[in-house]
């Protein structure tokens, strides 16, 4: 991000007259640029760790069978669980801090967020080792379990890089930190074709956050002290319990489906379920994750003029759904044929989970789209409410859809979930911004529907081809994606053509910075 970016992003100058007395449609230019532009690091970390991620399923799928791969999961939700869990938020509140983070301060979040927690989560996971694999089902996951215990303690030496990388807004180093955790496992994983054995994920997990833990004394070369500050605590713990509240929400939102699943069929429908979402919704997700990463700030500068507000929301909304859309069409007509492409033979039982988590997922994206403009306007306690009415209609919903119907019935529970909160967050924008629904579904028209015209074609397509191979999927792929360009743009100028040129002219401004740097 440039010098000039920086300042145009600042809260002062963006909650300033100059900006109340700009025109709608050059500020929300202006800003769409900005988003575009901020969301070119972002999007490639997330991206890494979702081709890292695929590519760990890819590797499981085939070097181990489904009753292994649901241990593999296993493990790794267990891991999820602990990232979620070993904080208290302070890293957090260091980051929000107005004035730069005082030498004590940095060292007591250090102490007591990073290495007591995750000593003490390490000492609970080896402790409670046979009780967790008694609950999955499996007496194998135990000595797997207690080995994990060290993934804590390698997170525990990591140092305050995160905080000063964030506060610094180093997004590029920020990306690196990240990355380098996911590229140190996926170096080990190949070895599980060597020793088909769930041993090689934990190591995997272990070496990949070790290995983070090591750069980031390059990337921050200093050396925090254990240190437990009293006055820094009260200063950093209001605003950090909040934070683990959402920690704990988002967890359980990304997880209770699979923890509740392990004990209804066992590791091998926990298996099957894991390896349909990761194909359904891995790509899916980094829409999500640069909807809530990137345009919280968006969304944080637009109380002042709902007006402005309100056309940022429906580019949002705009760019969202032409990625998600198309992505989760493609996925729920070729599933079928992707999963074996992937993952080998014998993963039959996961395609129709994955085409009903592809949508799923695309629907999850849509309506997160609103939970940015919540926050922005301060009403974290409403998101915080959203996240908990999300989580019971999952927990409701797989218990009486999963005991009858399996795994697709897992999925199909977690499809209902989030359509059912997708008239909440439409509401929620109408109540914030004054954007109608109509005009809502307007904004999504022009994806949707091309998005279904190019299935259709795509799945005409298939018939004829043969079942099997590279190059029929190609094909298809083909079809798919020349159709729905070529719809797309049609119905978009069709339905909006100014907020389909703004989009447009802020994508050539965000590579003309690019270039420029």
């Amino acid at each position: 991000m440039t010098k000039h970016d920086k300042r145009e992003n600042t809260p002062e100058e963006a909650n300033g007259a100059g900006l109340r007395a700009e025109s709608a449609p050059r500020a929300t230019e202006d800003l769409s640029s900005q988003v575009i532009s901020g969301s070119f690091w972002v999007l490639i970390g997330f991206g890494a760790n979702a081709i890292v991620n695929l590519v760990r399923t890819i590797l499981l799928a085939r070097a181990l069978p489904i009753e292994a791969y649901g241990a593999a999961a296993a493990v790794l939700v267990v891991s999820r669980v602990l990232g979620a869990l070993g904080t208290l938020g302070l890293q957090a509140a260091a980051i929000q801090q107005k004035e730069e983070p005082t030498r004590d301060l940095m060292d007591t979040v250090w102490t007591i967020d990073r290495l007591l927690l995750k000593v003490a989560s390490a000492g609970a996971l080896f402790i409670f080792a046979p009780q967790i694999a008694e609950y999955f089902g499996d007496a194998s996951l135990e000595s797997a379990i207690a080995l994990l215990a060290l993934f804590p303690l390698a997170m525990a030496v990591e140092n305050n890089a995160m905080i000063a990388l964030s506060r610094k807004l180093d997004i590029r180093r920020r990306v690196q930190l990240d990355l380098s955790s996911a590229l140190g496992g996926a170096l080990i994983l190949p070895a599980i074709f060597f020793y088909p054995d769930i041993t090689v994920v934990v190591v995997s997990l272990i070496v990949g956050r070790l290995l983070r833990s090591i750069v980031s004394y390059f990337i921050y070369p200093v050396w925090p002290r254990f240190r437990l500050h009293l006055p820094s605590f009260r200063k950093v713990f209001p605003f950090g319990r909040w934070v683990f509240l959402q920690n704990m929400l988002l967890m359980s939102r990304e997880q209770i489906d699979k923890i509740l699943l392990a004990s209804i069929l066992g590791v091998s429908g926990l298996g099957l379920f894991e390896l349909g979402q990761r194909l359904g919704a891995q790509l899916i997700s980094i829409a999500d994750q640069l909807a809530l990463k990137v345009l919280f700030p968006v969304f944080a500068r637009s109380q002042e003029d709902r007006q402005i507000g309100g056309k940022r929301y429906l580019i949002t909304l705009s760019v969202l759904s032409a990625v998600v859309i198309p992505t989760a069409a493609f996925l729920a007509i070729s599933a079928d044929r992707v999963t074996p492409l992937l993952f080998g033979e014998g993963w039959e039982g996961a395609i129709v989970a994955a085409q009903i988590l592809a949508i799923a997922a695309a629907i999850r994206v849509i309506g997160g789209a609103s939970h940015p403009l919540i926050r922005g306007f301060g009403r974290s306690d409403l998101e915080l409410g959203m996240n908990i009415a999300l989580v019971g209609a999952i927990i409701i919903a797989i218990l009486i859809f999963a005991p009858r119907h399996g795994v697709v019935g897992a999925a199909y529970a977690v499809l209902i979930a989030h359509a059912v909160q997708l008239p909440i967050s439409f509401l929620t924008t109408r109540l914030y911004l004054g954007v109608s629904i109509r005009s809502v579904l307007r904004t999504l028209s022009p994806a949707t529907l091309a998005a279904a015209l190019a299935a259709s074609l795509g799945l005409g397509f298939s018939w004829h081809l043969p079942r099997d191979g590279l190059l029929p999927m190609l094909i298809i792929a083909a079809v798919f994606a020349a159709a729905y360009l070529s719809l797309f743009l049609g119905l978009a100028r069709l339905v909006d053509g100014e907020r389909f040129s703004v989009i447009l002219r802020s994508l050539r401004r965000a590579r003309g910075r690019r270039a420029h740097r």
